[in-house]
């Protein structure tokens, strides 16, 4: 949602990014580098923030996701096919509805 926001603004200042991720690091450097009305500025500043601490806390429940599964022995086995992800482990025997496929 924050994303969209972002994308929204640069659309009302006619402003097409360069690449397909805006919000990697070469384009957010491009970003910084836009000249935008002083409110879509602080907006978009504003937006980056917001999506900055939410990345951070993902990468944190990730890392607790991770902990957490390590110690199940299922979840070890389950993790070494390809393209499977852990959501989320509270115990073994509710591994199935947690997994997901990473496509």
């Amino acid at each position: 949602m924050v994303k969209n926001r972002i994308k929204a603004l640069l659309g009302k200042e006619n402003l097409n990014y360069p690449v397909n991720n805006l919000f990697g690091k070469s384009c957010r450097d491009w970003l910084e580098g836009q000249v935008l009305s002083e409110d879509k500025e602080i907006i978009i500043s504003v937006f980056l923030k917001i999506l900055d601490f939410l990345n951070l806390e993902i990468e944190e429940l990730d890392k607790e996701i991770k902990k957490r599964g390590s110690s199940i022995p299922e979840v070890k086995l389950l993790t070494t096919i390809p393209g499977i992800g852990i959501m989320n482990i509270k115990s073994p025997k509710r591994l199935s509805p947690f997994f997901y496929l990473r496509i």
